[in-house]
């Protein structure tokens, strides 16, 4: 470390003590939530387009989530950058009453000088050494309020303060706040060390983004730069030492002896030229280097891609020791930093190859199931406490990204949850010319059988057209093609009858209660297996107890569902509890036991929000539901409600359901029609009280319907735990 950068540490550590902020990494407790909550909103606020809906959720949420406290003083100049921005968006849309308000708001919360924002923010940035280590958006937060600050203050070097946020969000893994950092440090350099850190960062996006073209032309220009940098310049220590790791073949030696780099850019390398025996090597000492964190996670991940490349992970044994590597270094933390599906995929494509090579044992069920992890199943089967620091309708993205990122670690075999049901899982695979549809059907005592079929184009348009509301056009005949190719190796006997689907995020809007095969008695839809036998055991009463919330006047469906629910009552079927807002919901269901909750009532997706429920008071993110202490089985009358998101990050309401304690959910997969809706949920509840379990209480109501009804009906899918 040169005599300048060993000052600007000392001063920078002063500063810190001075203003009582300690670094990114230090931060823990209350603070750490806080400042993660903060970039949760902020990322709400860079979605594009932004929507009036979501500038009110982030207000809401800030009075939800800190109303009544005193947050230490970095909490405080964050919220104050965040509303800010809020302030400055509403103004934009000339939605000047809001825009004052949010203004108002935050200089209640930091009203100093843009100039001691920006030094709070960067002497907590400064002082971090493993920022890539931290949990969540930590880093992100400070970054995104420092950039917010810098927009407004003069009396700054923005040069040098974007060159720490570029660096910041490097060693985070967040290209597309590195993207926005890079470009306005384009527009600030002052120097040719900033123009080459410009080039740099532009190096990595492209290689990140596979355009090997600009990552050429960019490490061009930073040689070019490199060649002629004086010791003088303001930002030749920051280059140099990033300039050390470009990945450029004809400046490294074959051997990649430890004078040219770390283990992990002389892994680059040999990634790159396809030398994988090195790629390993390099990559396990890499790996070794690093404390647990999504950074090693990443690395563990190239290994095994390494390992593929290298031809040794072509047995059962060495693809499930790689399996039991990837877990034991929680590969679903790197969801942030790599595209950890594509890790699956490619192991799924070797263990079917095996598969087909003869060896039955090939673990294509568990791979298939770890890929269900990743989309959403390590949330479910949480304990309350572990959602009480959750609490609050503020906290619905933080709380699924927390939750996402942990493995649960299962000693049973997959294959052995829930003997009585037939498993299958759906994947959807691209191919250069076409897509590969891969089904892998599992049923007590044997192997797993799996098929992998190459769809003619009239397949794929077949398969397209079934998802989502447009199934709903799709003829009778058509539905049953389709079904045939994804249920042809499932058992036509006893077990048969009874199915587990665990489809892919593509195939997951499927209207799988149509594709379901002639003779299904239930049919469950998961996210993996694993997340299904995590869920509690679903009891059963002799009368059950049912209480609900019903939009009866803007919803005809509603209507008749609460209508029959009534009923049912008093014919004394059931005991039935009609409750009219999301505090008498709340309140009641922490005083009764019930067995089970219905919830007519509007869904909305599209306005800056993946959801809402429109309750008879007002909208709601899901995490209404999350806060209260939901009973087992939950039916979700409402549009989008089990529609799995397009982000990785963000919750559904039926999963939110199953956080909260339930194990069994009903919830819409698209706008469905309210009339059929009401229909079928009504005979659901006939059935149900009746002593079906549920799942077959609505496979037999949806069977009863006309072949016109049961189209419309499609959307409506049961998924969790098998009774």
């Amino acid at each position: 470390m040169s005599l300048r950068r060993r000052f600007e540490a000392k001063v920078t550590d002063w500063v810190r003590k001075g203003l009582r902020v300690r670094s990114s990494d230090e931060l823990d407790g209350d603070e750490l939530v806080d400042v993660q909550a903060i970039a949760r909103l902020y990322l709400v606020l860079h979605r594009e387009p932004v929507y009036e809906a979501a500038l009110d959720h982030i207000v809401h949420a800030v009075g939800a989530h800190f109303s009544g406290r005193d947050p230490t003083p970095l909490v405080r100049c964050l919220l104050g950058c965040l509303l800010a921005e809020v302030a400055e968006r509403h103004r934009s849309s000339n939605r000047v009453p809001e825009a004052e308000r949010t203004r108002h708001l935050a200089d209640t919360w930091f009203s100093d000088r843009p100039s001691r924002a920006v030094l709070l923010l960067i002497s907590s940035l400064a002082g971090a050494t493993r920022s890539h280590e931290l949990p969540g958006l930590t880093t992100a937060a400070l970054v995104r309020g420092l950039l917010f600050q810098l927009e407004r203050s003069t009396d700054v070097g923005k040069a040098k303060l974007l060159a720490a946020c570029a660096q910041a969000a490097f060693s985070i893994g967040d290209g597309d706040l590195l993207s926005e950092v890079v470009h306005r440090l384009q527009a600030a350099a002052t120097s040719a060390g900033y123009r080459g850190l410009v080039e740099f960062y532009r190096s990595r996006i492209s290689m990140a983004s596979g355009k090997l073209a600009d990552r050429d032309v960019a490490i061009a220009a930073l040689n070019a730069i490199m060649a002629n940098l004086p010791r003088s310049d303001p930002a030749y220590d920051a280059v140099v030492s990033l300039y050390a790791r470009v990945v450029d073949a004809t400046r490294i030696s074959p051997e990649y002896s430890a004078e040219e780099g770390s283990a992990m850019n002389r892994a680059a390398v040999a990634m790159q030229r396809e030398d994988w025996p090195a790629a390993v090597r390099l990559l396990e000492e890499t790996v070794a280097e690093l404390g647990p964190s999504p950074l090693r996670a990443s690395m563990r991940a190239f290994a095994e891609v390494s390992r593929l490349g290298e031809g040794t992970l072509a047995s059962t044994a060495a693809l499930t020791a790689s399996l039991d590597r990837l877990e034991r270094d929680d590969i679903l933390s790197a969801r942030s930093l790599i595209p950890v599906e594509q890790t699956f995929t490619m192991l799924l494509g070797q263990a079917i190859d095996i598969y087909e090579a003869g060896d039955r044992s090939s673990p294509i069920a568990r791979i298939s199931d770890f890929m269900g992890e990743y989309r959403g199943g390590t949330a479910i089967g949480r304990s309350r406490s572990e959602l009480d620091r959750f609490r609050g309708d503020a906290m619905a993205d933080l709380t699924l990204s927390e939750l996402l990122t942990q493995i649960h670690p299962d000693a049973a075999s997959t294959l052995d949850h829930f003997p009585d049901y037939g498993k299958v899982w759906v994947d959807l695979v691209k191919m250069p010319k076409a897509l590969m549809l891969v089904t892998v059907v599992a049923v007590a005592g044997s192997p797993p059988l799996v098929r992998r079929v190459p769809l003619t184009k009239q397949e794929t348009a077949l398969l397209i057209d079934c998802m989502g509301a447009e199934s709903e056009d799709v003829d009778q005949d058509a539905v049953e093609r389709l079904s045939a190719l994804i249920f042809v190796d499932v058992p036509s006997g006893e077990v048969g009858q009874n199915l587990i689907v665990i489809p892919d995020r593509l195939t997951w809007s499927l209207p799988w209660p149509r594709l379901a095969p002639q003779g299904t008695k239930e049919i469950f839809t998961s996210i993996s297996l694993q997340s299904a036998a995590r869920l509690a055991p679903v009891p059963r009463r002799e009368v059950a107890r049912v209480i609900g919330i019903f939009d009866s006047r803007g919803l005809r469906g509603s209507a008749l569902e609460l209508s029959r629910l009534l009923a049912l009552h008093a014919s004394g079927a059931i005991r039935f509890t009609q409750v009219h807002t999301i505090a008498e919901l709340a309140s009641t269901l922490e005083t009764g036991e019930f067995d089970l909750l219905t919830v007519g009532v509007h869904g909305e997706s599209g306005d800056g929000f993946e959801y809402r429920l429109l309750f008879p008071e007002g909208p709601s993110s899901p995490t209404a539901l999350l806060n209260m202490r939901l009973p087992p089985r939950v039916v979700l009358g409402s549009c989008w409600s089990a529609k799995a998101n397009a982000r990785t990050d963000t919750l559904t309401t039926a999963l939110v359901c199953l956080l909260a304690g339930s194990s069994q959910v009903i919830g819409g997969l698209w706008d469905i029609n309210d009339v059929v809706a009401g229909e079928m949920l009504a005979e659901v509840y006939d059935r149900y009280a009746e002593g079906l379990p549920l799942a077959r209480a609505m496979r037999n109501a949806h069977l009863g319907l006309s072949d016109t009804r049961q189209r419309l009906s499609g959307g409506l899918t049961i998924f969790g735990r098998p009774d």
